[in-house]
Protein backbone atom coordinates (compact mmCIF):
# COMPACT_ATOMS: atom_id res chain seq x y z
CA UNK A 1 0.00 0.00 0.00
CA UNK A 2 3.29 2.36 0.98
CA UNK A 3 4.49 1.98 -2.14
CA UNK A 4 1.51 2.33 -4.56
CA UNK A 5 0.65 5.50 -2.93
CA UNK A 6 4.12 6.85 -2.64
CA UNK A 7 4.06 5.82 -6.96
CA UNK A 8 1.40 8.10 -7.31
CA UNK A 9 2.01 11.10 -5.16
CA UNK A 10 5.87 11.28 -6.73
CA UNK A 11 4.11 10.88 -10.34
CA UNK A 12 1.79 13.73 -9.29
CA UNK A 13 4.40 15.86 -7.49
CA UNK A 14 6.87 15.80 -10.14
CA UNK A 15 5.34 14.72 -13.15
CA UNK A 16 4.79 18.61 -14.50
CA UNK A 17 8.68 19.47 -13.53
CA UNK A 18 9.84 16.53 -15.36
CA UNK A 19 7.77 17.21 -18.03
CA UNK A 20 8.93 21.12 -18.35
CA UNK A 21 13.00 19.72 -17.97
CA UNK A 22 13.12 17.15 -20.22
CA UNK A 23 9.98 17.75 -22.89
CA UNK A 24 8.85 21.24 -23.28
CA UNK A 25 12.93 22.77 -22.63
CA UNK A 26 14.73 20.38 -25.04
CA UNK A 27 12.41 20.26 -27.92
CA UNK A 28 9.80 23.33 -26.90
CA UNK A 29 10.27 27.43 -26.59
CA UNK A 30 12.69 29.15 -24.70
CA UNK A 31 12.02 28.89 -20.75
CA UNK A 32 13.68 30.27 -17.69
CA UNK A 33 14.34 27.24 -15.90
CA UNK A 34 14.54 29.32 -12.59
CA UNK A 35 11.01 30.88 -12.86
CA UNK A 36 9.24 27.78 -14.08
CA UNK A 37 10.98 25.77 -11.09
CA UNK A 38 10.82 28.04 -8.45
CA UNK A 39 7.26 29.70 -8.36
CA UNK A 40 5.77 26.73 -8.44
CA UNK A 41 7.66 24.65 -6.28
CA UNK A 42 7.23 27.85 -3.67
CA UNK A 43 3.59 28.73 -4.61
CA UNK A 44 2.96 24.57 -3.97
CA UNK A 45 4.67 24.36 -0.55
CA UNK A 46 3.30 27.77 0.53
CA UNK A 47 -0.15 26.27 -0.15
CA UNK A 48 0.03 22.92 1.76
CA UNK A 49 1.73 24.52 4.46
CA UNK A 50 -1.23 27.24 5.04
CA UNK A 51 -3.70 24.27 4.72
CA UNK A 52 -2.38 22.07 6.60
CA UNK A 53 -1.49 24.88 9.75
CA UNK A 54 -4.00 27.26 9.44
CA UNK A 55 -7.25 25.27 8.93
CA UNK A 56 -6.62 23.08 11.96
CA UNK A 57 -5.90 25.89 14.45
CA UNK A 58 -9.05 27.56 12.59
CA UNK A 59 -11.22 24.40 13.30
CA UNK A 60 -9.83 24.10 16.50
CA UNK A 61 -10.79 27.29 17.35
CA UNK A 62 -13.92 27.02 16.30
CA UNK A 63 -15.07 24.18 18.26
CA UNK A 64 -13.33 25.76 21.51
CA UNK A 65 -15.95 28.48 21.24
CA UNK A 66 -18.70 26.54 20.29
CA UNK A 67 -18.38 24.45 23.55
CA UNK A 68 -17.43 27.51 25.87
CA UNK A 69 -21.05 29.11 24.57
CA UNK A 70 -23.02 26.02 24.94
CA UNK A 71 -21.55 25.50 28.76
CA UNK A 72 -22.10 29.31 28.92
CA UNK A 73 -25.82 28.83 27.63
CA UNK A 74 -26.22 26.17 29.93
CA UNK A 75 -25.15 27.57 33.17
CA UNK A 76 -26.88 30.77 32.86
CA UNK A 77 -30.46 28.49 32.03
CA UNK A 78 -30.04 25.30 33.50
CA UNK A 79 -33.97 25.23 33.90
CA UNK A 80 -34.29 25.52 30.33
CA UNK A 81 -31.18 23.53 29.70
CA UNK A 82 -32.74 20.32 31.87
CA UNK A 83 -36.35 20.97 29.73
CA UNK A 84 -34.61 21.20 26.42
CA UNK A 85 -33.00 17.75 27.61
CA UNK A 86 -36.32 15.87 28.63
CA UNK A 87 -37.63 16.81 25.18
CA UNK A 88 -34.75 15.90 23.57
CA UNK A 89 -35.15 12.33 25.43
CA UNK A 90 -38.75 12.19 25.21
CA UNK A 91 -38.46 12.51 21.43
CA UNK A 92 -36.82 9.66 21.06
CA UNK A 93 -38.82 7.21 24.02
CA UNK A 94 -40.42 5.85 20.91
CA UNK A 95 -37.77 4.42 18.79
CA UNK A 96 -35.57 3.36 21.95
CA UNK A 97 -37.55 0.05 21.92
CA UNK A 98 -35.14 -1.99 24.06
CA UNK A 99 -34.87 0.83 27.29
CA UNK A 100 -36.24 0.22 30.26
CA UNK A 101 -39.76 1.88 30.66
CA UNK A 102 -38.94 2.87 34.28
CA UNK A 103 -36.16 5.42 33.28
CA UNK A 104 -37.12 8.47 34.89
CA UNK A 105 -36.25 12.18 33.71
CA UNK A 106 -34.60 12.34 37.45
CA UNK A 107 -32.59 10.03 36.28
CA UNK A 108 -31.99 11.05 32.77
CA UNK A 109 -30.83 14.56 34.25
CA UNK A 110 -28.55 13.13 36.90
CA UNK A 111 -26.77 11.44 33.75
CA UNK A 112 -26.59 14.68 31.81
CA UNK A 113 -25.13 16.32 35.18
CA UNK A 114 -22.50 14.00 36.07
CA UNK A 115 -21.52 14.48 32.20
CA UNK A 116 -21.05 18.09 33.04
CA UNK A 117 -19.02 17.16 36.40
CA UNK A 118 -15.45 17.71 36.61
CA UNK A 119 -13.00 14.13 37.11
CA UNK A 120 -10.90 14.54 39.75
CA UNK A 121 -8.60 11.63 40.91
CA UNK A 122 -9.39 11.41 44.47
CA UNK A 123 -13.17 11.24 43.83
CA UNK A 124 -12.32 8.06 41.78
CA UNK A 125 -9.74 6.67 44.23
CA UNK A 126 -12.68 6.29 46.74
CA UNK A 127 -15.17 5.03 44.62
CA UNK A 128 -12.95 2.52 43.04
CA UNK A 129 -10.83 1.79 46.38
CA UNK A 130 -7.50 1.92 44.37
CA UNK A 131 -4.41 4.17 44.06
CA UNK A 132 -4.24 5.57 41.06
CA UNK A 133 -0.48 7.20 39.98
CA UNK A 134 -0.51 11.05 38.69
CA UNK A 135 2.37 12.99 37.34
CA UNK A 136 3.68 15.01 40.16
CA UNK A 137 4.86 18.43 39.86
CA UNK A 138 2.63 19.50 36.82
CA UNK A 139 2.13 23.53 36.90
CA UNK A 140 -1.18 23.88 36.15
CA UNK A 141 -2.55 22.18 38.86
CA UNK A 142 -6.63 23.82 38.36
CA UNK A 143 -6.77 21.77 34.92
CA UNK A 144 -9.48 19.42 34.58
CA UNK A 145 -11.79 18.06 32.04
CA UNK A 146 -15.57 17.30 31.99
CA UNK A 147 -16.42 13.75 31.02
CA UNK A 148 -17.32 15.68 27.93
CA UNK A 149 -14.01 16.88 27.20
CA UNK A 150 -13.17 12.82 27.90
CA UNK A 151 -15.71 11.63 25.38
CA UNK A 152 -14.40 14.54 22.69
CA UNK A 153 -11.20 13.49 22.68
CA UNK A 154 -12.05 9.61 22.40
CA UNK A 155 -13.90 10.50 19.25
CA UNK A 156 -11.35 12.27 17.91
CA UNK A 157 -9.70 10.92 14.40
CA UNK A 158 -6.49 8.31 15.21
CA UNK A 159 -3.19 10.20 13.89
CA UNK A 160 -1.79 8.99 10.59
CA UNK A 161 1.86 8.96 10.00
CA UNK A 162 1.28 8.35 6.32
CA UNK A 163 1.44 12.14 5.50
CA UNK A 164 4.56 13.14 7.44
CA UNK A 165 6.34 10.71 6.08
CA UNK A 166 5.22 11.45 2.49
CA UNK A 167 6.06 15.36 2.68
CA UNK A 168 9.72 14.55 4.39
CA UNK A 169 10.05 12.38 1.31
CA UNK A 170 8.52 14.35 -1.10
CA UNK A 171 11.01 17.44 0.35
CA UNK A 172 13.68 15.07 0.23
CA UNK A 173 12.98 14.41 -3.22
CA UNK A 174 12.80 17.83 -4.35
CA UNK A 175 16.47 18.61 -2.58
CA UNK A 176 18.41 15.91 -4.17
CA UNK A 177 16.84 16.76 -7.42
CA UNK A 178 16.32 20.49 -8.33
CA UNK A 179 18.62 21.56 -5.87
CA UNK A 180 20.90 21.72 -9.07
CA UNK A 181 18.33 24.03 -10.38
CA UNK A 182 17.57 26.32 -7.48
CA UNK A 183 20.83 26.05 -4.87
CA UNK A 184 18.18 27.46 -2.20
CA UNK A 185 15.64 24.93 -2.39
CA UNK A 186 17.61 23.31 0.80
CA UNK A 187 17.08 26.50 2.67
CA UNK A 188 13.23 26.65 1.93
CA UNK A 189 13.06 22.75 2.45
CA UNK A 190 14.11 23.54 5.93
CA UNK A 191 12.26 26.42 6.27
CA UNK A 192 9.50 24.72 5.59
CA UNK A 193 9.89 21.49 7.67
CA UNK A 194 10.30 23.64 10.93
CA UNK A 195 6.93 25.33 10.22
CA UNK A 196 5.48 21.98 9.48
CA UNK A 197 7.19 20.41 12.56
CA UNK A 198 5.73 22.68 14.88
CA UNK A 199 2.06 22.09 13.39
CA UNK A 200 2.52 18.41 13.93
CA UNK A 201 3.23 19.01 17.65
CA UNK A 202 -0.12 21.81 17.77
CA UNK A 203 -2.32 18.44 15.60
CA UNK A 204 -1.22 15.36 17.32
CA UNK A 205 -1.51 17.41 21.24
CA UNK A 206 -5.00 18.93 20.69
CA UNK A 207 -6.46 18.13 17.21
CA UNK A 208 -6.03 13.79 17.02
CA UNK A 209 -6.43 10.92 19.69
CA UNK A 210 -3.68 10.54 22.28
CA UNK A 211 -1.36 7.69 19.90
CA UNK A 212 -0.54 4.81 22.14
CA UNK A 213 3.16 4.33 21.93
CA UNK A 214 4.73 1.33 20.31
CA UNK A 215 8.47 0.55 19.25
CA UNK A 216 9.91 0.62 16.08
CA UNK A 217 13.11 -1.01 14.79
CA UNK A 218 13.15 1.55 11.31
CA UNK A 219 10.81 3.78 9.45
CA UNK A 220 9.59 0.60 7.69
CA UNK A 221 8.70 0.76 3.73
CA UNK A 222 9.85 4.55 3.66
CA UNK A 223 13.44 3.71 3.95
CA UNK A 224 13.07 1.92 0.63
CA UNK A 225 11.78 4.65 -0.57
CA UNK A 226 14.17 7.22 0.34
CA UNK A 227 16.80 4.87 -1.26
CA UNK A 228 14.36 4.89 -4.85
CA UNK A 229 14.12 8.29 -4.59
CA UNK A 230 18.29 8.81 -4.38
CA UNK A 231 18.56 6.50 -7.32
CA UNK A 232 15.88 8.53 -9.48
CA UNK A 233 17.73 11.40 -8.48
CA UNK A 234 20.70 10.41 -10.00
CA UNK A 235 19.56 10.15 -13.34
CA UNK A 236 17.45 13.42 -12.56
CA UNK A 237 20.76 15.86 -11.81
CA UNK A 238 22.72 13.98 -14.43
CA UNK A 239 19.62 14.78 -17.29
CA UNK A 240 18.89 18.43 -16.19
CA UNK A 241 22.99 18.74 -16.40
CA UNK A 242 23.28 17.48 -20.04
CA UNK A 243 19.70 18.20 -21.18
CA UNK A 244 17.66 21.02 -19.83
CA UNK A 245 19.91 23.29 -17.85
CA UNK A 246 22.58 24.12 -20.16
CA UNK A 247 25.41 23.94 -17.59
CA UNK A 248 27.31 21.15 -19.61
CA UNK A 249 27.95 24.00 -22.12
CA UNK A 250 30.15 26.43 -20.20
CA UNK A 251 33.12 23.43 -19.94
CA UNK A 252 33.01 23.82 -24.17
CA UNK A 253 34.56 26.51 -25.45
CA UNK A 254 32.43 26.75 -28.78
CA UNK A 255 29.76 27.12 -26.30
CA UNK A 256 30.59 30.08 -24.23
CA UNK A 257 31.58 31.64 -27.30
CA UNK A 258 28.65 31.75 -28.50
CA UNK A 259 26.41 35.38 -27.83
CA UNK A 260 23.78 34.12 -26.16
CA UNK A 261 25.94 32.91 -23.34
CA UNK A 262 27.76 36.27 -22.92
CA UNK A 263 24.69 38.73 -23.26
CA UNK A 264 21.46 39.71 -21.32
CA UNK A 265 19.57 37.86 -22.75
CA UNK A 266 20.95 34.57 -20.59
CA UNK A 267 17.73 31.89 -19.93
CA UNK A 268 18.78 28.17 -18.56
CA UNK A 269 18.79 26.19 -21.48
CA UNK A 270 20.40 23.56 -24.02
CA UNK A 271 22.25 24.89 -27.06
CA UNK A 272 22.07 21.67 -29.36
CA UNK A 273 24.18 23.78 -31.87
CA UNK A 274 27.86 23.40 -30.07
CA UNK A 275 26.94 20.30 -28.63
CA UNK A 276 25.12 16.97 -30.13
CA UNK A 277 22.89 15.26 -28.74
CA UNK A 278 24.62 12.04 -29.41
CA UNK A 279 27.87 13.54 -27.19
CA UNK A 280 25.43 14.99 -24.26
CA UNK A 281 24.29 11.04 -24.13
CA UNK A 282 28.06 9.61 -23.76
CA UNK A 283 28.63 12.46 -20.79
CA UNK A 284 25.93 11.62 -19.19
CA UNK A 285 26.55 7.98 -19.09
CA UNK A 286 29.77 9.13 -17.79
CA UNK A 287 28.21 11.13 -15.24
CA UNK A 288 25.57 8.66 -13.99
CA UNK A 289 28.47 5.46 -13.16
CA UNK A 290 30.67 8.31 -11.49
CA UNK A 291 27.43 9.31 -9.53
CA UNK A 292 26.72 5.48 -8.47
CA UNK A 293 29.98 4.89 -7.55
CA UNK A 294 30.18 7.44 -4.96
CA UNK A 295 27.16 6.39 -3.77
CA UNK A 296 27.70 2.87 -3.45
CA UNK A 297 30.50 4.22 -1.76
CA UNK A 298 29.13 6.33 0.43
CA UNK A 299 26.77 3.74 1.60
CA UNK A 300 29.65 0.86 1.57
CA UNK A 301 32.03 3.06 3.99
CA UNK A 302 29.76 4.41 6.64
CA UNK A 303 28.06 2.30 8.52
CA UNK A 304 24.64 2.46 10.00
CA UNK A 305 25.71 2.27 13.85
CA UNK A 306 28.15 4.50 15.06
CA UNK A 307 31.12 3.67 16.13
CA UNK A 308 30.91 3.55 19.76
CA UNK A 309 28.13 1.87 19.70
CA UNK A 310 29.60 -1.09 17.72
CA UNK A 311 32.68 -1.54 20.44
CA UNK A 312 30.06 -1.12 23.16
CA UNK A 313 28.10 -4.32 21.32
CA UNK A 314 31.30 -5.93 20.65
CA UNK A 315 32.46 -5.71 24.34
CA UNK A 316 29.11 -7.24 25.59
CA UNK A 317 29.59 -9.86 23.18
CA UNK A 318 32.77 -10.88 24.25
CA UNK A 319 31.95 -10.68 27.49
CA UNK A 320 29.19 -13.10 27.19
CA UNK A 321 31.17 -15.02 25.62
CA UNK A 322 33.95 -15.59 27.87
CA UNK A 323 31.01 -15.90 31.15
CA UNK A 324 29.80 -19.15 28.57
CA UNK A 325 33.03 -20.10 28.45
CA UNK A 326 34.25 -19.83 31.91
CA UNK A 327 37.67 -17.58 30.54
CA UNK A 328 38.95 -14.37 32.52
CA UNK A 329 38.05 -11.55 30.57
CA UNK A 330 40.34 -8.54 30.42
CA UNK A 331 39.85 -5.88 32.49
CA UNK A 332 40.87 -2.22 31.93
CA UNK A 333 41.70 -0.03 34.94
CA UNK A 334 40.08 3.28 35.10
CA UNK A 335 40.70 5.50 37.63
CA UNK A 336 38.15 5.95 40.41
CA UNK A 337 36.01 2.97 38.95
CA UNK A 338 35.00 0.00 40.70
CA UNK A 339 35.05 -3.71 38.91
CA UNK A 340 31.86 -5.23 38.82
CA UNK A 341 31.72 -9.41 39.96
CA UNK A 342 30.96 -11.77 37.45
CA UNK A 343 30.29 -15.05 38.97
CA UNK A 344 30.59 -18.42 36.52
CA UNK A 345 30.31 -21.31 38.91
CA UNK A 346 34.09 -21.49 40.89
CA UNK A 347 34.87 -19.24 38.70
CA UNK A 348 34.73 -14.99 38.69
CA UNK A 349 36.36 -12.27 36.91
CA UNK A 350 35.68 -8.30 36.84
CA UNK A 351 34.77 -6.29 33.99
CA UNK A 352 35.35 -2.45 33.89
Amino acid sequence: MVNRLFAINWISFFLWFMLISFVIIPFGGVIDMSTAFVTPLLITQALNLLIDTSLPIIFRRETLRASKLAKKIMKANPAETLLALSEYHSSFENLLSQSPSSRSLAFETKIELQMMTPIRIPYLEEALEVSIPTLEGFENQNYFMTADDVLEESQLPLYNAFPDYLRMVIQYGYVVMFSVVWPFCAMAAFANNVIHIQNSFYKLVLLRRRPVPRKANSIGQWEKMLFITLFLAIFVVVGLICVSTGELEYFISECTALERFNGKDFSMGPEFSCLSISSRFIVALVLEHVAFLIVYMLMDFISDTPASVRTSFERKKELIRRAICGQAAPTTPKSGSSGIQIHHGAKSFETA
